[in-house]
């Protein structure tokens, strides 16, 4: 869950700035061995590498490709309920506005609380608040 949540923040964290990217400093700097051996002299195992050669996938990159599907829903929903001339579109739409700004909360990194609890609970809100967003969305 925790990876979830990591890769929520990372592509949420664009949403109320308007970027249109997505910067990662590494996507195959693999060690000697990655298949046996992730571990890396300087960095945590994986943080090197999204992908393992030969085109296998990874947990890190799986989570990755999740949150970036999860904003472009947002993104989708955002855009219709911006077109709804239903005020209760409007509204589930205002709401969700402002809880996506818990996932952002304080600028400066090292003053965030990185609550598992608090993330896990603010992202269930929000995947409710989306399921009634598209649902009312859907009624149009």
């Amino acid at each position: 869950m925790a990876s979830r949540i990591s890769a929520i923040q990372d592509v949420l964290e664009p949403l109320p700035g308007c970027y249109d990217g997505f910067l990662r400093w590494a996507y195959d700097a693999w060690p000697a061995d990655p298949v046996r051996d992730a571990r890396h002299t300087l960095w945590p195992t994986g943080d090197c590498f999204f992908v393992y050669p030969g085109g296998n996938s990874s947990i890190r990159f799986e989570k990755l490709r999740e949150g970036v599907v999860d904003y472009e829903k947002i993104r989708i929903l955002k855009d219709l309920a911006s077109k709804s001339s239903d005020q209760k579109v409007k509204n589930l739409m205002k709401g969700l506005e402002v809880h996506l700004n818990t996932f952002i909360g304080e600028r400066d990194f090292s003053k965030r609380d990185f609550n598992v609890q608090k993330m896990t609970d603010a992202v269930g809100k929000g995947k409710k608040m989306l399921v009634e967003l598209s649902n009312g969305l859907g009624r149009q």
